[in-house]
């Protein structure tokens, strides 16, 4: 995709990094980025930027067609006792993902947490 996209703009720019939200910011700061995508909540304070909703969304939880939970046709956090799960890197989320996954943590009993 990278190389048909410079082809047909050779003169563009591309790098490919791994930022956290932190970072994001930084570099929209710094004018290094011109445009990044985050959440409304973690921006609250930059007074220089301007925000765009692009579309309102919600937390959604995945799991494997063939686990015990995906018969389901709602979740609780209660459902979430004894499983392994997925959590983002305190440091690399957003506000509102680092307070649903500490709510988890806190409400959840005899949860395997891995990070990414």
């Amino acid at each position: 995709m990278i190389k048909a996209f410079h082809r047909e703009y050779p003169n563009c720019k591309i790098f490919l990094e791994g930022f956290d939200h932190n970072q994001l910011k930084h570099h929209l700061i710094d004018h290094d980025s011109d445009v990044i995508f985050t959440t409304h909540d973690d921006i609250t304070d930059l007074a220089e930027v301007k925000y765009y909703d692009l579309f309102c969304g919600h937390f959604v939880a995945l799991v494997p067609t063939d686990h015990h939970l995906s018969y389901r046709e709602e979740l609780d956090l209660d459902d979430l006792a004894g499983e392994k799960i997925l959590l983002m890197d305190n440091n690399w989320c957003p506000p509102e993902q680092l307070k649903l996954q500490e709510t988890i943590r806190k409400k959840v009993d005899d949860l395997d947490i891995s990070r990414c």
